[in-house]
């Protein structure tokens, strides 16, 4: 998993995250969590879910491709934010080479955050019992 530690801002009925790259924002409510809210948070996001996108948009952010690694069916990216290395996972057959700008997207179903302070689960993603839907949880 990657983790990217990030800036909250809370508002009512979202979550705005901020990264000296990136800013994301949230929709899901957070009220249920009143007590626990901090503004330092570390977002976690598996490689197989940053998503690869055609054209910028919400929770996008574009990075430059630094190494491409085929492993058959699928096909491992490394890229760097603010001079640390993350991992994306895309289908094989996609064509990315080493210096290729691509545009990243963050799905916000997929993201986990955790507490920076003591690394306390904010927010997980729950696997489907049913794989044609998605559910989270928030603790």
């Amino acid at each position: 998993m990657n983790f990217v530690p990030v800036e909250a801002v809370w508002n009512e009925g979202a979550i705005t995250l901020t990264h000296p790259e990136f800013e994301l924002t949230f929709s899901e409510t957070f009220e249920h969590i009143e007590e626990r809210r901090t503004n330092d948070l570390i977002l976690g996001i598996r490689p197989e879910d940053v998503g690869v996108v055609d054209d910028p948009g919400p929770n996008t952010t574009d990075v430059d491709v630094e190494v491409v690694e085929p492993l058959g069916k699928e096909q491992l990216f490394y890229y760097e934010l603010d001079g640390k290395r993350f991992t994306a996972s895309i289908e094989g057959h996609k064509q990315i080479t080493v210096g290729q700008t691509v545009t990243l997207r963050i799905p916000e179903e997929n993201a986990y955050l955790f507490d920076n302070r003591n690394g306390e689960t904010i927010k997980h993603q729950v696997l489907p019992e049913d794989p044609e839907s998605t559910s989270e949880v928030f603790q």
